[in-house]
């Protein structure tokens, strides 16, 4: 089922207790969002049911724009110096977006 390995992957970078860890998955999915939500232009465009247009502008709003622009900060903040623990970063952050693409590419099949 889409998005339960990516739970489970934030689960276990929460369950470490490690602001870098979290870092490194949380930044994906919002990110992703961002870029999906601005792919559906203006609002007139939008799907008309409510439940759907308003995730779009959930997602694509400049208050979540500066939420996602943060995470991507703390991200690039918080490097480990340590290039093994910076390789896992890098290598948990991949695997977010291995993990979280598909959704997003159903969704845009979708249309």
């Amino acid at each position: 089922m889409l998005g339960t390995d990516f739970d489970a992957l934030m689960r276990r970078a929460l369950d470490t207790r490690s602001y870098a860890d979290v870092v490194a998955v949380l930044p994906v999915a919002e990110w992703l969002y961002v870029d999906w939500a601005a792919r559906a232009g203006e609002p007139e465009s939008w799907p008309p049911t409510a439940k759907h247009s308003e995730r779009i502008r959930l997602h694509n709003n400049p208050q979540y724009n500066n939420w996602v622009n943060l995470l991507r900060e703390e991200f690039d903040a918080v490097e480990p110096a340590e290039a093994v623990i910076r390789a896992k970063g890098v290598a948990t952050s991949k695997e977010a977006v291995r993990l979280e693409r598909p959704l997003f590419d159903s969704a845009m099949a979708a249309r």
